[in-house]
This record gives C-alpha cells, structure tokens and sequence, in this order.
C-alpha cells in the first residue's frame, strides 16, 4: 500500500466471475464515511440477478469495501486522505470547489483514474454506475477516460445545490437516476431534459427487513423487555432532527418513566455527536437515552421500537430509515420533508408532522403508544405498501433495462 498521503489501489480479496455473462457494470461509491447512499448500493447489489448484470465495486477503502467484499463481488479499493480538509468533508459536502478538500479530491481522483485503467483492461467494463455526490463526479471521470457510457445515482438532493456544475456536466452523463417522484420533479425544474431523468425506486428487501420477535430483539439489545421504546436510526449529523428527538422523549417521559430513546447511528463530527449526548443530560434524561453507535443488526433494532422517530430538518431524497421500518412493521412518525411523503401515506401507514414541530411530534408518538391496536395497524399497511412499492425485482427489472437502453444508444 502506499502512504496515509497518497490515494492508493487495491483489489479486495473476493473472488472474481469469469464467466462474462450479463452486462459488467462498474459501480462506484468512495465516500468518507458510511451512510445511506453506500447502504442503498449494499442492498441493491445484494438482490441483483448476476445472470443479467456482473458487479464490480470501486470504493474507500476498510470498512465500506469489507461490506461489499462479503457480498462476494471483485471490489477495488481507493484509500481516503484523512487530511487536507476531509475531517470537514461533511460540512462541505456541497462545496466541490472548497479549498479545503481540492487537494483530497484530486489525490482521490488519481486514485481513480488508476484503478479504472486497470479496470478496464482486467474485466472489459460496459457501464459505469456512481452512486452519489462524490462518487458521481468520479464516475463521470473514470467514463470519460475510458469512452464508457456513465450513469449518476442521486440519492441525495444537495447534488442540486451545485446546480452550475450539474449543467455542465450532465451533458456528458447518459442517464441521471433519481430515487423518488420528488427528485425527478426538481430536476425536470432545474431545466434537465426528461429523455435523460429515469426514476426508480431504491428497493427495500421485505425479507430482510421483517416482523422479529420484539422480546428476543430487546433481549439481545439489553433493552427493557416491558418498556416503551422510542428509536431514532441513521447519522448523528446536524439537520438530522436529534435535538427534536431528544426533547420528544423529554416530554415523553412524564408519562412513560420506563420509555426508552434508542439512538443508532454515528457522526463525523465528533463534537456535535457530543453535544448531543449532552442535551440529553441537561434533559436529565439518563438511563432513558441509550446511544447504540453504529449497527449493522438494524432490523433487530427496528424490531425492539414501539415507535420510530424521523425528525429531520433536510431536504431529504428518500427517507431509507422511515422505509426499513414499514417493512419490519413498525409505525413512523416523520417530518414532512423532502421525499418522506412518497414512502409514508399520511394516517394510514405512519404519520406526517411539519418539521422541528417537537409538541406535535410527541403528541402523535404518545398516541401510537397509547394505542397498540393502531400501531399494529399502521405497521401492517406499512409494510404493505414497502413491499409494493419498493420491491428489489421491480427495482431490478427496470434497472436492467436501463442499461440495455444506454447500451443500445
């Protein structure tokens, strides 16, 4: 390996196809840390047809390559510089032109280039797939070295805030994916030709993610089997609506002395990540707040909640955490933002409140606990209405067409 100051390539050890079947596509997700644009691929790439489509993975090297690694699929690797302004690389995830991160983009971009180069000439590539805000971009690249058609994923909709830099690199993409009727109306408003915009929906395996058995779940979590729990899942980032989470269970927890907040996830920003751990004992919330850190059993955590939380401020693309709980069969209260209201049917599967509305959202937490047999109800149309509208066959079935299309053009 090269040094800490240096992109650096390797291959993974997983095996590698030499069949050719299919079409090889190159999917590309480096990205500082893990979230839910790698958790979205991951899923992705678990349910594909491998008889249609052969997957290979460029990503940051450690543990989001090892995620992809044991899926069984050829995975190279680009190291992360950890400095140079990558510590802030979330803050300013927006912001391609930072002084702070250039030098880290271009020493990750000859890292890229590197690795497509050999790519190409060891595994013969028909499409490259980036996957989201970064990843895009060096996906673009890799394509336009190597002449190979590119596709960009958007799962995120700050990719719109650099809406000069969009415009004059779409032209060079051949389909734009966007995950939700809500990102795909942006864009056609940003001016972007329909022919280029495909929307398909990130697929939600109702197999895994099901109904456990809440006992066993709590047991394993060390949680009260008696209790209420109340469970917020994904980063501990600013905008993910923590505060609000925090003074929900504060207003809780007059009447619920036994309510659990369970909190999973981690965050980047090791300060903020702190200052949320101490609103909660200024709220003197104690023993109630237990913070899980970074998980990878969530169905079991979903499946320990009376109740998830999605309290976040952001123009959210999708809303993956509110999604995985439908499919385990537990009710959502959410803020109304971004895409949210795509995955929950308002009063029917969940329920929708404006966003940092705190009181309104401890109303309707406290009502789904106080009402099991409507919890149960909006569980069950939950997970309904996941495996109906988000199912990985349907999700792949029209992703392999996509790629016949482009190939075709």
């Amino acid at each position: 390996m090269g040094s800490s100051r240096r992109a650096s390539l390797e291959l993974e050890g997983a095996s590698r196809s030499s069949n050719g079947s299919g079409i090889t596509v190159l999917y590309v997700e480096i990205a500082p840390e893990y979230g839910g644009a790698t958790a979205s691929l991951v899923s992705r790439l678990r349910q594909m047809d491998r008889g249609k489509v052969r997957s290979i993975v460029l990503c940051s090297a450690g543990h989001i390559a090892d995620m992809f690694t044991d899926l069984g699929l050829p995975v190279y690797t680009v190291h992360f510089p950890r400095y140079l302004g990558w510590s802030r690389v979330r803050l300013a995830a927006v912001r391609f032109y930072n002084p702070a991160i250039i030098p880290g983009h271009l020493l990750v971009l000859s890292g890229v280039l590197k690795a497509a180069l050999r790519l190409e000439h060891e595994e013969h590539l028909d499409i490259i797939h980036g996957s989201a805000l970064f990843s895009n971009l060096y996906a673009l690249a890799a394509g336009l070295i190597l002449r190979k058609p590119v596709i960009w994923h958007i799962n995120d909709s700050r990719f719109l805030e650099n809406r000069w830099l969009l415009h004059s690199l779409a032209r060079f993409v051949k389909k734009i994916v966007t995950i939700c009727r809500y990102m795909e109306e942006r864009f056609l408003d940003e001016g972007f030709p329909r022919s280029k915009i495909e929307m398909i929906h990130q697929p939600i395996s109702v197999n895994d993610f099901r109904p456990l058995n809440r006992e066993r779940c709590r047991k394993e979590l060390g949680l009260d089997s008696n209790g209420r729990v109340l469970g917020f899942v994904g980063r501990l980032d600013p905008g993910k609506g923590l505060e609000s989470f925090l003074e929900v269970g504060s207003l809780l927890k007059r009447d619920h002395h036994n309510i659990t907040l369970l909190i999973a996830g981690n965050g980047k920003d090791v300060k903020y990540v702190q200052s949320i751990r101490d609103m909660a004992e200024r709220l003197k919330l104690g023993e109630n707040a237990v913070f899980l850190g970074f998980r990878q059993d969530v169905p079991t955590v979903m499946n320990s909640m009376d109740v998830l939380l999605f309290p976040s401020l952001l123009d959210e693309a999708f809303g993956r955490a509110v999604a995985e709980a439908g499919a385990c069969g537990i009710p959502v209260v959410a803020t109304d933002v971004g895409a949210v209201s795509e995955v929950i049917a308002d009063q029917e599967t969940g329920m929708l409140v404006k966003a940092d509305d705190v009181s309104d959202m401890a109303e309707k937490v406290s009502r789904l606990l106080h009402d099991p047999d409507l919890a149960s109800r909006m569980g069950t149309a939950a997970r309904k209405r996941v495996k109906n509208m988000f199912s990985p066959e349907l999700h792949w079935v029209r992703l392999t067409q996509l790629y016949g299309e482009v190939l075709a053009k």
